[in-house]
């Protein structure tokens, strides 16, 4: 999964690189990051699986308040 962070990591690679704790920093960094496909946040892999909840649930709930908004223009119209 590409993610921002990995971008970054490429983009300073490529503009003289990273010492040697910096990178095993950024390497264990993107190890445990994941982008969330809802949101297209990063989020550290302990947070994930509450985050990813939450932005299903809004996600949800944007959709149902979209259908709701058509259903009451609909039933306006008639």
């Amino acid at each position: 999964m590409e993610s921002s962070c990995n971008e970054a990591v490429i983009g300073q690679q490529k503009q003289g690189g990273t010492d040697g704790h910096m990178a095993a920093v950024l390497s264990a960094h993107l190890y445990l990051c994941r982008r969330c496909s809802s949101c297209n946040t990063d989020i550290t892999e302990d947070l994930y699986s509450r985050h990813k909840v939450r932005c299903v649930y809004e996600e949800f709930m944007r959709e149902k308040a979209k259908k709701e908004a058509l259903r009451h223009i609909v039933k306006k119209n008639q």
